[in-house]
């Protein structure tokens, strides 16, 4: 019976080893969890089944008093390692969303130049919504992106299709550059997050169609004559609703998260992100660093 119990003992180390290896991505997590089983479940079997392995009750009280100041020890020593690595956790982790402020800003602007481009001219974006939130779920929003015309040209030898898959591309660099840094310092969670808009996000790919399908040729023979064809390209009018809202709660998140650690100045809102400044209004802002 003895003998039943030590193999199961041994059998347990061996399971919560692999099971900690399975839910926990940090080694230092999986070490904790480990140590700890093997300190408390040793207790529990020296103090109730030792004499039945033929150890002496004064050589059981002494590997007891020993495990139990290991246990301490080891308490002590995790308790203060969690504290300062979680200390360094929360500064990187304030720092990544810090340097955020420039892609966020970016990536914004972007989707405010694609609305406001098939909106009349004195459209004031500020002051016909009254939040992020209000603009990006709105109905005019996403009716404008997908009846926006990306075969337009932008320039001579440019369409925005072209346009705006490349400024999306420069931001997603941001993001990514952002990640290269830090990824290994901040939760999984915020990595997904900063990913989704390094590229990842599946509504970049749509600005990838379009750029193909605006370089096509289109053409076709009326009257035995050669006539080219400017088709409307927007291939948004395939996504969903509930998707396009999907994608920018993403983005609401992340402005969210980013708001949490910027100073009151950096803060972005529908005002900071849509509000034009001059040199005249900058010169008077002590807020700003030159």
């Amino acid at each position: 019976m003895n003998i039943i119990i030590l193999i199961f003992w041994i059998f347990s180390l061996i399971l919560i080893w692999l099971m900690s290896n399975k839910f926990f991505n940090k080694i230092e997590v999986q070490g904790r969890i480990f140590i700890y089983y093997v300190l408390v479940s040793a207790l529990f079997l020296l103090f109730f089944k030792g004499t039945d392995f033929g150890i002496t009750e004064n050589y059981i009280y002494n590997l007891i008093t020993t495990i139990l100041g290991i246990l301490i020890t080891v308490t002590l020593i995790d308790t203060i390692y969690n504290y300062i690595n979680n200390k360094k956790e929360e500064a990187y982790r304030k720092t990544a969303l810090r340097l955020l402020k420039m892609p966020i800003y970016t990536y914004c602007i972007n989707w405010f130049y694609l609305y406001q481009e098939d909106s009349p001219q004195n459209t004031i974006i500020n002051e016909n919504f009254k939040s992020l939130e209000d603009f990006f779920y709105s109905d005019d929003f996403f009716s404008k992106v997908r009846s926006f015309d990306f075969n337009r040209h932008i320039s001579i030898d440019k369409t925005y299709a072209i346009y705006y898959d490349e400024s999306f591309d420069k931001v997603n660099m941001q993001f990514q550059n952002i990640l290269a840094k830090y990824a290994s310092k901040i939760s999984d969670e915020d990595v997904r997050l900063i990913e989704h808009f390094g590229g990842a996000a599946a509504i970049f790919k749509i600005f990838k169609i379009q750029v193909f399908l605006s370089t096509v040729k289109f053409s076709k023979i009326a009257s035995g004559n050669k006539e080219k064809l400017t088709p409307n390209i927007n291939e948004f009018k395939h996504l969903s609703h509930k998707n396009f809202k999907s994608h920018f709660a993403k983005l609401l998140k992340l402005i969210s998260e980013y708001n949490l650690v910027a100073e009151n100045h950096n803060k972005w809102d529908i005002i900071t992100l849509t509000s034009l400044s001059t040199i005249e209004k900058e010169n008077l802002n002590p807020n700003v660093e030159w």
